[in-house]
């Protein structure tokens, strides 16, 4: 399992690597923020979302490695894991690909879920010192052909950047990435809100969406 678990995380470092190559690190605004909208509790609100080389520099709003839709992939690469382990006969092969399974979108998750954190300790310092208001984060569905789910296997990887049929490989990719981002936004983010919600001192929260519908089409834009 060791060998299994070293492997995916090594993958994984390696394919961030080479997203970001891809993807071209100057057209991606890797600490940009975006609108926000005062909501009628006087909470600012915000949508995050997932950036893609087909959304346009001005529209983007922030995106870090290990965004979108990395913690969805972590929760159901866990589940397959586990029924690999205990649902198949125990062998080297079984042994191996439980431990793969494991760790490979480890490094990206752990990025992930660490700025989440952050910023959840940030905004409530923010607030306690009054300089900025609660924070509520909607997490938008990621899919669309989200650039970081290159990160996250091998197959995603040449789906997103392999030449030709690149249409259809994307229409592939985008129905594969609709199960993490159902994984992301059921389980991923109310997990984050267990340690971000009080260490933020309940200023801060990940909505949970599982529409499309951003936050400025229902609070007026400030």
């Amino acid at each position: 399992m060791g060998l299994g678990f070293v492997t995916g995380v090594a993958q994984n470092i390696i394919l961030a690597a080479d997203t970001l190559i891809h993807l071209d690190v100057k057209k991606i605004r890797l600490h940009g923020s975006g609108q926000y909208v005062m909501a009628p509790d006087g909470a600012r609100e915000i949508d995050r979302k997932c950036v893609d080389p087909r959304i346009a520099e001005e529209l983007q709003q922030r995106v870090e490695p290990g965004a979108g839709l990395n913690g969805g992939a972590f929760i159901g690469n866990q589940l397959i894991a586990a029924g690999i382990y205990f649902g198949l006969p125990a062998n080297v092969a079984t042994d191996f690909l439980s431990g793969y399974f494991i760790g490979k979108t480890v490094p990206t998750t752990i990025i992930s879920a660490l700025i989440t954190q952050f910023s959840a300790l940030k905004t409530g310092a923010e607030v306690y010192l009054g300089k900025q208001a609660p924070l509520r984060e909607n997490q938008q569905p990621h899919g669309l052909g989200c650039g970081w789910s290159a990160t996250q296997d091998l197959l995603k990887h040449y789906l997103k950047f392999s030449s030709g049929n690149h249409e259809l490989k994307i229409k592939v990719l985008d129905a594969w990435n609709r199960v993490d981002e159902t994984l992301n936004t059921a389980v991923w983010e109310p997990l984050m809100n267990v340690l971000a919600v009080p260490l933020s001192g309940f200023t801060f929260r990940i909505a949970q969406s599982f529409g499309r519908t951003p936050i400025s089409v229902s609070h007026q834009q400030v």
